[in-house]
């Protein structure tokens, strides 16, 4: 079962060495920065899974390793885009609170 778990996070459907899991994620980012519509909870959990506010089934960290994908790669685009930046404080106050 475990197998199974590893595989389907990082494999890919392609045959190339990118994890699907990732790819996924790439693309949702992409959505969002076109403004085209998407499933906002998935959209949230993503930004938090990136960030390493929720771990999900496996730690973003950890696939990234097991594929020798740089885990900052995906973290910097989305700080240095205005609209993913303000979407990722959003996620940071509803995983985190605020003291404010």
């Amino acid at each position: 079962m475990i197998d199974a778990l590893i595989s389907l996070a990082c494999d890919s459907r392609r045959g190339d060495n990118t994890p699907e899991s990732l790819v996924d994620c790439a693309e949702m980012l992409r959505d969002r920065i076109k403004r085209k519509p998407l499933d906002l909870g998935d959209y949230s959990m993503t930004l938090g899974w990136i960030f390493g506010y929720w771990d999900g089934a496996l730690p973003y960290a950890y696939v990234c390793a097991v594929s020798g994908v740089d885990p900052e790669m995906m973290q910097d685009v989305i700080l240095n885009n205005a609209l993913l930046s303000q979407d990722l404080n959003e996620v940071r106050r509803m995983c985190c609170g605020s003291l404010l």
